[in-house]
C-alpha cells in the first residue's frame, strides 16, 4: 500500500508544502 500511497501524498504534499512555504522536511526526496 505504501508504495502506492507514497507517490500520491508525496504529490498532495508537495503541494501543501508550497502553500504553506515549508522546506522538504518530512519528504525523503
Amino acid at each position: 500500500a505504501d508504495m502506492l500511497t507514497k507517490p500520491l501524498a508525496s504529490a498532495q504534499f508537495s503541494t501543501l508544502k508550497s502553500k504553506l512555504g515549508l522546506t522538504n522536511i518530512y519528504s525523503p526526496a
